[in-house]
């Protein structure tokens, strides 16, 4: 089992908005050079896809133009971010720790009890995660937020719940068979993914702004999954938490975050909104760097891949916690506790070696990646 790091701690041994920034977003497919033949995907890999996950023209899909327009406060506040991050650790971590669920029609569905304060939020949550098809062997991440997606590509049909939980209790399942309860304490659901933009917008009747990731944002459209690094591209924006006290607490940005969380008020025009999204200039060689070099023929490796996905897509921060880490999708629970990398002659050069703390390639030091170079796009901001 790898170490994985839930967004409320690090690992301590690795020390009314307005349309998106479209100025910041070409409309354009992925270029050819971006794709890997269909056959190096295994099937059981997750790789989002326009319109099966979420719409063609979904927030997630759409690379950056090369002059994006970059925020006034774009160098006060990239500087401000990456030195705080610097100053609590030395490392930044790719925690693939989010367990990601792909079920089959036959798995039989079970109510999973909502644990939240009574209201319509919480009525409407429950009707929706009142037939989940959990599988079995269904575990959730790291125990700190206990997260995981549950998704069913044949029904179209998606949820996400932060702290799962097994109540003591017993329930049935619709098979008939008794089977342990277990519980959420937030969550989505989307009865119908390909008519998502990606985020969590508010849902009628109640105006609910659901999503497990504080700034309301879906999980799998920012997951670093298998099936991305096994295609040696990531097609979308990744993921990062930010430490507590590094985020701006009175606004977000709108596209792409719907809200943020509700730790003590932290203002200031130097720290980050959560929905703000960062990016590598699109001119940026990253050959400068010689952890992440690519010579033009070798399998990229995850911080590469990770450094183009920035420089094409951005980088959205979508939560705060212990320290600064990346969001990646779990190896083990995912696959019912086989790790899929190491006998994978692509995953294998992606990560490299196993060790009792996680992969070679899942942590990066500030020097070998362009940190420094971050660019903040024009932000939309929303009050709190």
């Amino acid at each position: 089992m790898t170490v994985s790091i839930g967004r409320r701690e690090l690992l301590t041994a690795l020390g009314g908005a307005a349309a998106w920034p479209l100025a910041a977003r070409a409309q354009q497919a992925d270029d050819a050079g971006d794709r890997v033949s269909a056959s190096t995907t295994a099937n059981s890999l997750l790789t989002i896809s326009p319109g099966r996950e979420f719409t063609s023209n979904a927030w997630c899909y759409q690379r950056l133009a090369p002059n994006a327009e970059l925020d006034p406060n774009s160098a006060l506040i990239a500087n401000r971010l990456v030195s705080d991050m610097r100053a609590g650790q030395s490392v930044l971590y790719d925690s693939m720790g989010m367990p990601i669920w792909i079920v089959d029609p036959g798995v039989p569905t079970v109510p999973v009890k909502v644990i939240a304060d009574s209201g319509p939020w919480t009525d409407q949550l429950t009707s929706q995660f009142a037939a989940v098809p959990l599988p079995a062997n269904f575990l959730p991440g790291a125990p700190t937020d206990s997260e995981a997606v549950v998704y069913q590509p044949s029904t179209h049909k998606l949820w996400e719940g932060w702290i799962w939980e097994k109540t003591g209790a017993r329930v049935l399942n619709s098979a008939g068979q008794l089977v342990d309860e277990w519980s959420v304490r937030w969550g989505g659901h989307e009865s119908d993914v390909r008519g998502s933009d990606g985020t969590w917008a508010p849902q009628p009747p109640s105006g609910i702004k659901p999503g497990m990731v504080a700034a309301g944002i879906h999980w799998i459209s920012f997951s670093i999954t298998l099936g991305d690094l096994k295609q040696q591209a990531i097609n979308h924006p990744v993921g990062l938490v930010i430490p507590i006290g590094t985020r701006r607490s009175d606004v977000w940005n709108h596209p792409p975050a719907w809200r943020t969380d509700g730790y003590a008020p932290n203002v200031g025009p130097d720290l980050t909104p959560e929905g703000a999204i960062f990016r590598l200039p699109a001119n940026l060689d990253l050959n400068q760097w010689p952890k992440i070099a690519w010579d033009g023929t070798s399998v990229k490796t995850h911080w590469r891949l990770v450094a183009e996905a920035i420089q094409n897509y951005g980088m959205v921060i979508m939560d705060q916690g212990g320290g600064a880490i990346m969001c990646g999708e779990d190896p083990f629970i995912t696959y019912g506790g086989v790790n899929p990398i190491d006998a994978d002659p692509i995953l294998s050069k992606v990560m490299g070696t196993y060790h009792p703390w996680g992969y070679d390639n899942q942590a990066i030091h500030w020097v070998d990646f362009p940190w420094s170079q971050l660019q903040l796009l024009k932000m939309n901001l929303v009050s709190i």
